[in-house]
């Protein structure tokens, strides 16, 4: 029943974002960010989250204080970068556990797409946490 409830508000969320984007012209100008754009700085935004994140377990912190520093650090790094209010937030998430998988998921115990859902539910919920 949670998958289901979960898959009914993520399709809601997406027809709105969806219908904002069409019936919304001015929204974003192509000629300032593209999509292409967006991506890129998710990605590079991903991978910044990421190295912080992992070079804090590799120094000893808790993954707490490890998502605690990635955060904080990040958030003051790209506040004010164009486009920065586009990224989807779920992207970003799934982008950055992926990423921590790979790069330090074995010290934490989390392997494949079961260590990429914990990861990532952990990362929302600090996220929330911090805001």
């Amino acid at each position: 029943m949670n998958k289901n409830n979960f898959l009914s508000k993520t399709f809601i969320v997406l027809f709105i974002f969806i219908f904002f984007i069409f019936t919304s012209p001015s929204f974003i100008s192509a000629s300032e960010i593209n999509s292409e754009y967006v991506s890129k700085l998710t990605i590079k935004l991903a991978k910044n989250y990421t190295n912080k994140f992992c070079n804090g377990i590799a120094f000893g912190l808790s993954q707490d204080s490890a998502l605690t520093f990635a955060l904080n650090e990040n958030k003051q790094a790209f506040k004010n970068k164009k486009g920065i209010e586009l990224i989807n937030e779920d992207d970003l998430s799934t982008q950055i556990s992926i990423n921590v998988v790979e790069k330090c998921g074995t010290s934490l115990s989390l392997n494949g797409n079961q260590g990429v859902d914990e990861f990532k539910q952990f990362f929302i919920d600090q996220s929330n946490k911090a805001t």
